[in-house]
Parts: C-alpha cells; structure tokens; sequence
C-alpha cells in the first residue's frame, strides 16, 4: 500500500495532454486526489491534506510543467 507520499508520485500520470487554462480540470483533479486520499487515510486528514497542499494549485503548478516540457 502507497502512503501519501507515494500518491504524490503518481499525480501526473495520465494527464500530461490535459490543458493549462481549463478550470474544470483543475477542480477534476482534486476531486481526483480527494478521492485517493480518501482511501489511504481518515476524513480528518484529508482535509488537513487538503487545506495544506491545495489541490487545485498543484494542478496549475503541474500543467504549467507539462506545457513547457511539450514546448522542448
């Protein structure tokens, strides 16, 4: 079983292709580490995760990455 942690590690994968500027996906996507967090630890601490790390932003921070690797 992955830890948190080990989530993190997987954050990208599958959504390299997703675009930069669409909000929607931004919201999808937490609710997507939501979910997985969900199953890895108690309701408290998914809102601990949550409040803390921002979802919403990690996605802006990963799709700003994906679009300036795919401009290389």
């Amino acid at each position: 079983m992955r830890g948190p942690r080990g989530c993190v590690r997987g954050w990208g994968g599958g959504r390299a292709s997703a675009p930069a500027d669409n909000t929607e996906q931004a919201r999808a996507f937490a609710e997507w580490i939501t979910a997985g967090l969900r199953a890895q630890v108690n309701e408290d601490h998914v809102g601990l995760y949550a409040t803390a790390s921002g979802f919403t932003d990690s996605w802006w921070g990963l799709a700003r990455y994906w679009k300036k690797r795919s401009n290389q």
